[in-house]
């Protein structure tokens, strides 16, 4: 086809080059009239998008090939349709084959690559390159896979069509260095050493010239080893990258089993281990090359040595051994090494009478016998070093690979594998072809959930695979239906002779009493993970001794160990574990192990709430059971909340477990511990299920304090997410709780907490009251925590009622108490609550440094509302000040910190001036887009008071995109829900936002009137007006 017109050809490169992604119509303009479009730029554009429509064909789907939405258009490709998209397949591919080895494909592919280039980017549109970023990246990209290609056929030996291409590359490119490197060694290996000498001078007076550098270091390096005759250059790799030519034909071992057909995934790995062989140029081993595979049973080692060994076939002529050793196979005894090497050499020919006795001589006569052959040994299912440190030959010309359960840390110079699971993609691929028919195609998404249950475990796949191809009635979902049975998974993972559960048999046996002790229990444990600490408590044994244990599963990988302190176990081998236990362990001695676990998590959490809070706490129950000799220390509060978070998962699964068992004590004092997390991240739904729990065996246990304690901390969760009524419920009932129980202390904080949720319903006079009571309170009884807590939300209900004088006092007289007592969760709050009332004294510098402070003392302690809080008050100082990267960098972090912790309010509030910001830069429909999600939001969090302040930042938003009717109506929203929550700098803003939509839709007399009447507030406010300037709040 052809296209007419300059500017039409350059439309459709600037859309191909961003194919199938949404390009505005601001850049495509600036493209087409070279950043200095005319006013009818935008219709011009229009016209030319038509005519490319005319032109191109349709989709496949019959649909335009250009499409377009509001100030936008994209053109639509499918992989098969573009050469960018070719080239980009082409060269992974490329790459991938030859990471494994695989050199004539490689450079196939690289080849394809490359000759999809016809010309260079861009040709016969002239002065494009500085409106098309993309042309250097994409220019580049075509010269890197160019001289892989090159790299690739000169490893494989074809110099003579490595210089008849190159000579062609370097009149176009005469200062690429690689090139000249390569031409100039493909002419020494073509025995032509004068040439590539004279092209090194080549392109030395080429640099010189035109740049007036010398060649880089890399050449430099060639160059000299050129000029001594360096033999190893000779070599395409050394004597191992090309298969070697075989000489007459004999007989050689060739034991290897067959290569699975549905050998999947393993590229980085099986890359490794090819590389392991075909290594840097320059590199010779002195040695034989050692590599070994180890990891958990099923996970796919043998399978994967024996796939790499049959990758590697041509460069070991002299044939290959495969000896399974028999380390961990059932009901049969490890294969001695003198009798593995009596196998060997039998292979290699000799007789009975010419294999000596001794293992040493034995030894000693098969490495002699290597000497000189290059030959591959597989060493499958190793029990440890002593078994194969005798078979490893000595000459450099073989390979070994062993496989085993265990890492074989005793062998010098070894290179080692260990392998994990299969990431998701694979583990969905093995499936799919192991299972051999269509099925896995119709039902993608329980292919993946099957694969999940398997645990991504090869074994497990390809058993669950093969029971799926035994059953052609059934569908994947069935079968998905059957694993989701956690009890009896591992039946169902049983296909003729494989089983999963038989392989993780054979690693068990293996291990010593204690050892399948520590197993056996923590099958019990209720927690995904556990530390040591934790495992010493299971099992009643000292600290040292548990990690010990545990270091013996690590390296059988029936355990894996993240980050250096916690343990976790695959979910087939928990369930393995939990079945030995039920069938090896009594139920008192499960039921004990499990009651020290419990009591091990009420004394550390204990510790670490009473270290995390600077509040009065409950006395703990004393369990049963304290582990003082190797419990954690917690000397900060920090360390205290990281044990915590860390340990968050776990303290949830043994709430539930005690729960279960009606463990009332277990779950009450493990829920408290918890309380912290719960406050500091959020989690609502976790939240929320643990505390119906703890109210539940608070009644049970009738402890007064203990449930009001709980019904505070359901309300409190019911808060975060919106349900003021039920928030209110269950506070009113802790209240009285705490009034029969005569807890003064308790009354106060309680009253604080309602006081918060009624400045949330808009009720701040109701709040007012609750929070003078509960200040006398905490004076009659001493307690500076609560004084300091009830300040803070004095100072943030005055705030709301526009009392800025009485907000900074009680702010500022709460952060003094928080201060001298260190506590720094609580300091960050009583920051932040003074800095929004600095905000609107329009105290910039004061606003800014409070919400810095804020900041960092919230990421110091993991204070996820905190710094959410403290970024959003940035923010919203930088949207005034129209700073408006920063504004966006503080408003977008601190919508991730709001989601983390499920505070709807901070996000709500984030969202709605990151629409003002978007709206001031022009992007009107991602502004809208914000807007709207911050309504949602807030509606749904139940903040009337916030909600007004959103419809200010709407109405802002509308006016700045040219909305004055719609800017007009959320200013009158904003107007009556003010006078409804009682918020008079809410009110004022209104107004003056109102008469900057009315002066806009051209009534002026009204907007003067409303901005009267705001100037009016703002003096009885004593704070100066600003142009509808964004709040402060979101809390």
């Amino acid at each position: 086809m052809t296209i007419a017109g300059r500017k039409q050809r350059m439309l459709l490169l600037a859309l191909l080059t961003h194919a199938n992604d949404w390009v505005s119509s601001r850049r495509l303009a600036e493209i087409l009239w070279s950043a200095t479009p005319p006013r009818s730029a935008m219709a011009n554009l229009k016209t030319y998008v038509w005519g490319l429509r005319q032109t191109l064909p349709a989709t496949s789907t019959g649909a335009d090939r250009i499409e377009g939405r509001r100030s936008e258009y994209r053109i639509v490709a499918d992989k098969s349709e573009l050469d960018l998209f070719r080239f980009t397949d082409l060269v992974a591919r490329g790459r991938e084959a030859d990471g494994r080895g695989d050199l004539a494909t490689a450079g196939k592919l690289l080849q394809e690559a490359v000759e999809l280039w016809r010309g260079p980017f861009a040709e016969g549109l002239d002065g494009t390159d500085a409106l098309f970023p993309e042309s250097g990246r994409l220019t580049e990209d075509r010269w890197t896979a160019t001289e892989e290609w090159i790299d690739a056929l000169l490893r494989l030996g074809q110099h003579t069509e490595v210089l008849r291409i190159i000579r062609g590359l370097l009149a176009d490119q005469p200062l690429r260095e690689r090139l000249w490197h390569q031409m100039m060694l493909a002419l020494y290996r073509s025995g032509r050493r004068a040439e590539s000498l004279a092209a090194y001078h080549d392109l030395y007076e080429t640099l010189d010239r035109e740049l007036g550098i010398s060649p880089g270091p890399d050449v430099q390096q060639l160059h000299q080893r050129i000029l001594r005759d360096d033999p190893a250059l000779l070599q395409a790799r050394p004597a191992r990258d090309d298969p070697p030519a075989r000489g007459p034909q004999h007989l050689v071992p060739s034991h290897l089993p067959p290569d699975l057909a549905s050998f999947t995934g393993r590229l980085p790995e099986l890359g490794y281990i090819v590389g392991a062989w075909t290594r840097d140029e320059t590199d010779q081993p002195a040695q034989s090359v050692v590599c070994a595979i180890d990891g958990m049973a099923g996970v796919g080692k043998t399978t994967l040595a024996v796939h790499a060994a049959h990758q590697m076939l041509p460069w070991f002529p002299d044939g290959q051994f495969f000896l399974d050793l028999h380390g961990y196979t059932p009901d049969t005894r490890p294969v001695d090494p003198s009798d593995a090497l009596d196998r060997l050499l039998r292979a290699l020919g000799l007789t009975s009478q010419q294999i000596p006795n001794e293992l040493e001589d034995r030894s000693a006569l098969f490495r002699s016998m290597l000497r000189g052959r290059r030959m591959l040994l597989l060493l499958d299912n190793a029990a440890d070093e002593r078994q194969v440190a005798p078979l490893l030959p000595a000459n450099p010309g073989c390979f070994v690979l062993i496989t085993g359960r265990r890492q074989m840390t005793g062998l010098d110079d070894l290179r080692s594998v260990s392998l994990a699971v299969l990431p998701l993609a694979d583990a969905v691929a093995l499936f799919s072809r192991a299972s051999g028919d269509q099925r896995p195609v119709r039902e993608p998404e329980a292919v993946q959930e099957v694969v999940e249950l398997c645990d991504r475990l090869p074994l497990a796949i390809r058993v669950a695979a093969a029971r799926l191809q035994a059953r052609p009635t059934w569908a994947v979902s069935h079968l998905a239906d059957r694993l989701r049975d956690f009890q009896h998974r591992l039946t169902e993972l049983e296909s003729g002779p494989r089983s999963v559960t038989a392989a993780l048999q054979v690693s068990y046996a293996h291990l010593s009493g204690d050892q399948k002790r520590m197993f056996r229990l923590l099958g019990v444990h209720p927690g995904p993970d556990l530390t040591a600490a934790a495992a010493a408590a299971l099992i009643d044994r000292p600290l040292r001794e548990a990690d010990r244990l545990l270091q013996a599963l690590v390296d059988m990988h029936l355990l894996w160990q993240d980050n250096g302190q916690r343990y976790r176990m695959h979910d087939l081998i928990r369930q393995h574990a939990r079945q030995l236990a039920e069938s090896e362990e009594s139920a008192p001695s499960q039921r004990d192990a499990i009651g020290r676990l419990l009591d091990y998590w009420v004394h550390v959490g204990g510790e670490a709430r009473a270290r995390t809070r600077s509040g009065r706490s409950h006395p703990v129950a004393h369990p049963g059971y304290l582990p003082h000799q190797y419990a954690p220390r917690f000397t900060t509060p920090e360390q205290a909340m990281d044990w915590l978070t860390e340990e968050r998962r776990n303290l949830l699964a043994g709430v539930r477990y005690a729960a279960r068992r009606s463990l009332h004590q277990h779950t009450s004092n493990i829920a408290r511990a918890l309380r912290t997390v719960f406050y500091m991240r959020g989690e609502v739904d976790d939240w929320m299920a643990i505390e119906k729990l703890a109210v539940e065996a608070s009644r049970r246990l009738d402890d007064p304090l203990t449930l009001a304690e709980s019904l505070q901390s359901l309300g409190m969760a019911y808060w975060a997410v919106g349900d003021n009524d039920a928030t209110l419920g269950h506070l009113d009932e802790a209240l009285e709780t705490l009034r029969r129980a005569g807890d003064l202390s308790g009354e106060a904080e309680v009253l604080i907490t309602i006081g918060m949720v009624l400045i949330r319903m808009g009720r701040p006079r109701e709040a007012l009251a609750r929070e003078r009571k509960a200040l006398r309170i905490s004076g009659q009884v001493k307690d500076l925590h609560t004084e300091a807590r009830a300040r803070m939300i004095l100072g943030l209900t005055f705030w709301r009622l526009g009392d800025y004088p009485a907000a900074l006092d009680n702010a500022s007289r709460s952060l003094t108490i928080y201060t001298e007592r260190g506590s720094k969760r609580w300091q960050a709050d009583a920051l932040n609550v003074a800095g929004i009332v600095y905000a609107r004294l329009a105290d910039d510098d004061k606003a800014v440094d409070h919400a810095k402070r804020a900041l960092a003392l919230s990421l110091e302690t993991g204070y996820h509302r905190g710094s959410a809080w403290g970024l959003n008050l940035l923010g919203s100082i930088r949207v005034r000040q129209q700073r408006h990267k920063e504004a966006l960098d503080h408003l977008r972090r601190a919508t991730r910190y709001a989601r983390d912790c499920s505070d709807q309010r901070i996000e709500a509030h984030s969202l709605s001036l990151i629409g003002i910001v978007l709206a001031e830069l022009g992007d009107h429909r991602a502004a809208l887009e914000c807007q709207e999600q911050a309504f949602a939001l807030c509606r749904h969090s139940g903040d009337l008071g916030l909600e007004c302040e959103i419809h200010n930042e709407a109405g802002a938003a509308q006016r700045l995109m040219g909305d004055g009717e719609s800017a007009l109506n959320h200013h009158r929203l904003a107007l009556e829900m003010s006078d409804e929550v009682g918020d008079p700098y809410e009110a004022a803003r209104a107004l003056e936002g109102a008469a900057h939509a009315l002066h806009s839709l051209g009534n002026t007399a009204a907007a003067d009137e409303r901005l009267r009447r705001a100037k009016e507030k703002y003096t009885e406010l004593s704070v100066p007006a600003a142009w509808s300037r964004p709040s402060t709040a979101a809390r």
